[in-house]
């Protein structure tokens, strides 16, 4: 829950509107609170039962708008990083890592052209 907490006080630092949920939220919840917003971003750090976390990350890209980002991280989701490789889900390894998605996203044209 740390790494969470760090990634939504990073993106808020980069000027981020953010709802944090807590843990253990389950997909149909999120989904349900994350109506209208630009990106998602998930932690996965437990490995009780990595089929399903896959298969929840999968159901929440699956139920939101396709120009809505997913942004996932902690140490499961880089163990993970190959079952979670699906259109418009971004794993990432670090916080950097995660604000230069995040700037990616809020500025798309910068990342096409390099300025």
């Amino acid at each position: 829950m740390v790494g969470a907490a760090l990634i939504a006080a990073a993106a808020a630092l980069d000027g981020w509107s953010i709802l944090f949920l807590g843990a253990d939220v389950p997909a149909a919840d999120l989904v349900l609170a994350a109506q209208g917003v630009r990106a998602v971003a998930l932690s996965l750090v437990h490995p009780r039962d990595t089929a399903h976390a896959v298969r929840e990350v999968r159901a929440v890209r699956a139920a939101l708008a396709r120009d809505v980002s997913i942004l996932v991280g902690g140490a499961l989701a880089t163990q993970l990083r190959d079952a979670l490789n699906v259109p418009g889900v971004m794993v990432c390894g670090s916080i950097a890592e995660a604000r230069a998605m995040f700037a990616t996203i809020a500025h798309p044209d910068h990342s096409r052209t390099g300025s």
